[in-house]
């Protein structure tokens, strides 16, 4: 995926990140971002299409991304949780900053 494929989705993670609870983990992140941007999720994934598991890898670079965010969020640990899949995997789990 283009690095501007992922600017594009890092620029609403704010956003999102606003409308989520005091905590939150990657999986319910991610979802909030399909529900609220669906043409940037969509985009992403399109950028996989020809991959075997486009929302493995997509999901995991939203995931990872949100380090880029300690002003607003702190990494506090992992759990298991379901993905939009509805299939148990580990997710991390976030606290919003003050």
């Amino acid at each position: 995926m283009s690095t501007t494929e992922f600017e594009l989705l890092e620029a609403v993670y704010e956003q999102v990140i606003a409308l989520m609870p005091n905590k939150f983990d990657s999986h319910e992140f991610i979802l909030k971002l399909a529900q609220e941007h669906q043409r940037l999720y969509v985009q992403a994934l399109v950028e996989y299409a020809d991959s075997e598991r486009p929302f493995q890898i997509v999901h995991g670079q939203i995931a990872m991304r949100l380090l880029k965010f300690p002003n607003l969020i702190t990494r506090i640990g992992e759990h298991i949780s379901k993905d939009i899949f509805l299939q148990e995997n580990t997710a991390t789990l976030w606290q919003k900053v003050g």
